[in-house]
């Protein structure tokens, strides 16, 4: 299911848009859908990009079982700047993801305090993240870094 707010992006001169799926059951798979957009034939066509997580992995029936929060897109982090999406799996504990735009690949993942919010958004200020809590008066706050082993 999608009640949400789209990411768009362009990556490698083609436009991307990443979708946040959710699933109330425990057999299907949900989680960021990327799509690339084609002109084919002079009309536009969706083409899937990547999945996080991969359908094919048991966190893909396991996570995003719940409305996630908006995703926000981030372009200004890391030595060498690329599009990344976060997004807050919500849960009885909330899960943090920092998913690279042009691969789906998993650059930061974090357990929250709190449940997360439905449908809110995370704020970017410079590299601080900050999350609120569904039902309590708390905001939770993480600084973005980069790893030695990644430039991201």
């Amino acid at each position: 299911m999608i009640v949400t707010d789209p990411v768009h992006t362009t990556i490698d001169d083609e436009a991307v848009v990443i979708l946040p799926t959710f699933n109330t059951d425990q057999s299907h798979p949900a989680g960021l859908v990327a799509l690339k957009i084609l002109e084919i034939n002079g009309q536009p066509q969706f083409q899937r990009f990547w999945q996080f997580p991969s359908p094919d992995q048991p966190d893909a029936i396991k996570w995003f079982r719940r409305h996630p929060s908006l995703p926000v897109l981030s372009t200004h982090l890391g030595r060498q700047p690329e599009p990344m999406v976060w997004i807050v799996d919500i849960g009885t504990q909330g899960k943090l993801f920092g998913i690279r735009a042009k691969d789906g690949q998993v650059l930061a993942e974090q357990d929250l305090q709190g449940t997360g919010r439905q449908l809110s958004m995370p704020l970017i200020i410079g590299n601080q993240l900050y999350m609120p809590q569904t039902g309590e008066a708390i905001l939770e706050a993480y600084r973005i870094e980069n790893s030695q082993s990644q430039e991201h």
